[in-house]
């Protein structure tokens, strides 16, 4: 898997636009073209942010999955990845924030869906190292609840490079299950607004 990520900014508004893509034996080559946009709204310290694309407050990380996980993931991104949302911060400092955060997805092969969650981030420094502790929670009014957690290490490493390693797992409620999975990602920054992956 391979990715170009150019993130444009201007004034208040962030886009992250993810060109990616894999090859699979017998399958050919997939490509994927994500769009991830938001807008700080004015006349509110920061703290409300205009999420569309993506799945609101979702990080759509293809990384950290099997090449199983990946063709169903990008297949679901396809038909069902389009949302908007609000971003409220309820705390925020430089290690710590807390936000909710409510939207709709519209999906093509369903009635669109609410969805509404809250999220806690804790950041360390630790002798070169970042660490990072990601809590989520999530209601789906398709009555989906699920509790995804995630443990991030970054290192900055010589001539523009990120190396990422994640451990990362979601309990779902209407399956009664916990998913969960590593993985480690290196990042080459070309310049202050892309990477490659």
């Amino acid at each position: 898997m391979m990715m170009l990520m150019p993130v444009f900014m201007l004034g208040l508004l962030v886009a992250l636009v993810k060109l990616g893509g894999f090859v699979e034996a017998g399958n050919g080559f997939k490509d994927t073209v994500k769009v991830r946009a938001k807008l700080v709204l004015p006349k509110t310290g920061k703290r409300l942010n205009l999420i569309i694309g993506g799945r609101g407050d979702e990080d759509s990380s293809l990384e950290n999955t099997s090449a199983d996980d990946v063709r169903e993931r990008v297949t679901e991104t396809d038909k069902e990845n389009v949302g908007i949302g609000l971003q409220y911060f309820l705390y925020r400092s430089e290690s710590t924030n807390l936000s909710t955060t409510g939207g709709m997805r519209v999906r093509t092969s369903k009635a669109p869906i609410g969805v509404f969650g809250a999220r806690y981030r804790y950041s360390l420094p630790l002798d070169g190292w970042i660490a990072r502790y990601i809590q989520r929670a999530q209601w789906q009014t398709d009555d989906e609840f699920l509790v995804p957690s995630q443990f991030d290490f970054e290192r900055r490493l010589p001539g523009h490079v990120l190396f990422k390693t994640t451990l990362a797992g979601t309990w779902i409620d209407s399956e009664d299950t916990y998913f969960y999975g590593a993985g480690a990602t290196l990042r080459h920054f070309i310049d202050t607004g892309k990477a490659v992956s």
